[in-house]
């Protein structure tokens, strides 16, 4: 998989991921550290990005899970549950 950075999360939550990974974790498996600035209200983390041309992103949404965007298949691939 090529994993991109882009300047953009996503638009919406496609699914969760498991609460249980850190921001190291999810630094490591994608190459870079959060990459969006976003609602400071909500999110303290987030990533914009693109895996073999698709556009992905996750976030933290108050703290306490992280939502990704793009498709699910993806989102299993990168993050499988612990």
């Amino acid at each position: 998989m090529k994993i991109v950075p882009v300047n953009r999360p996503g638009d919406h939550r496609s699914c969760s991921v498991s609460s249980d990974y850190t921001v190291e974790e999810i630094t490591k498996i994608l190459g870079f550290a959060p990459n969006v600035k976003d609602d400071p209200f909500k999110v303290k983390n987030s990533w914009g990005f693109k895996v073999d041309g698709v556009q992905c992103g996750i976030w933290d949404y108050k703290g306490s899970r992280w939502s990704f965007f793009g498709p699910r298949e993806i989102a299993e691939k990168l993050f499988p549950e612990k």
